[in-house]
């Protein structure tokens, strides 16, 4: 969402990104076809800039659209892989979620490479580099360097510089804490549909992720087909909604404002 309030969408099967205005109307963004074809646009920022930050899934990169429709790589050369360093160098496999931190710096989701990742973009040392995941499957808190993920999806970061991960195969919330360290905020593992005490709580592939202006944490519960809430004290988890007669296959992103839920965007809808 821009200062304006005008709500950016990416429109992946379009391989598009649209803007909802606060007017109720709905408009394609343009950009340089010249330069580069955005492919699967599977996540979005909106930097201080009036850049639009993509996660572009399908070409393996991060790039940005300004004010004027020029696009410009951040990071990734585009192939798959794994790879940290000078931002266009690096290499991603399929990223899918994004945000920023409170720095300005760009948090991605790696998504088939089981990581999250970090693009160092101010001063002089620009870089990528990996903060949790070791670019296998598995679930493993603790170091970040040692930690382990299984197709984490939305990425959200606090006030305090914690980042919040939908780790969406786990059937998990984890939390990369400030001080490099990972850990389980909630669910148990298990695909299922229960709430009560976050550790014991299930989902069931949660994608979507964000931060309220209370600090709670709500989750797009994906094959529950339902929002779910987990409050600050990250010890109760509760449902804020099962959406039953919508007729959605998979909630994938949420977005925030003023405490409430504006806007779902939904992935294979019928």
């Amino acid at each position: 969402m821009d200062p304006e309030g005008h709500l950016y969408v990416g429109d992946s099967q379009n391989f598009s990104v649209r803007k909802l205005r606060t007017d109720g109307t709905v408009e394609t963004v343009k950009y340089d076809l010249n330069v580069s074809k955005i492919f699967k646009p599977l996540a979005l920022a909106y930097d201080h800039k009036g850049n639009i930050l993509i996660a572009d899934g399908e070409n393996n990169k991060i790039i940005k659209i300004n004010r004027k429709g020029a696009v410009k790589t951040v990071a990734g050369d585009g192939s798959k892989g794994f790879k940290d360093g000078s931002p266009l160098e690096a290499t991603f496999n399929g990223p899918r979620g994004l945000t920023l931190d409170n720095y300005g710096n760009v948090i991605v989701a790696d998504t088939d490479n089981h990581a999250i990742r970090v693009i160092y973009l101010s001063g002089d040392n620009k870089r990528v580099a990996t903060i949790g995941g070791t670019g296998s499957v598995g679930y493993c808190d603790g170091n970040f360097m040692s930690s382990q993920f299984n197709k984490p999806y939305g990425v959200a970061v606090d006030a305090y510089d914690n980042i919040l991960v939908a780790d969406s195969r786990n059937n998990r919330i984890r939390i990369i804490h400030s001080d490099g360290t990972v850990s389980t905020v909630a669910g148990d593992g298990k695909e299922g549909f229960k709430d009560g005490l976050a550790r014991c709580a299930q989902f069931n592939c949660p994608k979507g992720i964000a931060i309220d202006l209370s600090g709670d944490i709500i989750v797009s519960d994906g094959y529950n087909h339902s929002i779910r809430k987990i409050y600050s004290s990250y010890i109760q988890n509760s449902t804020m909604g099962l959406l039953k007669d919508c007729k959605m296959k998979i909630l994938m992103f949420i977005d925030l404002f003023l405490k409430s839920v504006v806007h779902l965007s939904f992935e294979a809808m019928n």
